[in-house]
């Protein structure tokens, strides 16, 4: 992602079909910018169920531009989501929380095969 660009923005609009771990919107998340997200599985793991974005169907068009529009109108909503998902990101997906949870899962599966 261009970090330079991503600066200017006020929003990030991820209207993803599929994605496995969505690294962009982590991205966009932990720069503080208010995300409008289609509302599929990974999408809603890493913005939670928490208010910390929006969520649009898929493949919706009108959707996307109502969120963007809601958000326009609102800037103390869209404010508020932009700190939400800032927080989640920092506190959720730091590289220390990573490497622990990975610690964990690959003590868990030589746990396994050791019993």
């Amino acid at each position: 992602m261009c970090l330079p660009c991503l600066r200017q923005w006020i929003f990030f609009v991820f209207p993803s079909l599929w994605e496995g771990l969505p690294n962009a919107l982590i991205e966009a998340m932990a720069a503080g910018k208010t995300i409008i997200a289609t509302d599929i599985k990974p999408n809603r793991e890493v913005l939670g169920t928490e208010q910390a974005g929006v969520f649009v169907p898929s493949e919706d068009s009108a959707a996307i531009a109502a969120g963007i529009t809601q958000l326009i109108k609102d800037r103390e909503l869209a404010l508020r989501l932009a700190s939400a998902a800032q927080e989640r990101a920092l506190s959720r997906f730091t590289i220390n929380r990573t490497v622990s949870v990975y610690t964990d899962l690959f003590e868990e599966i030589l746990g396994r095969r050791a019993g």
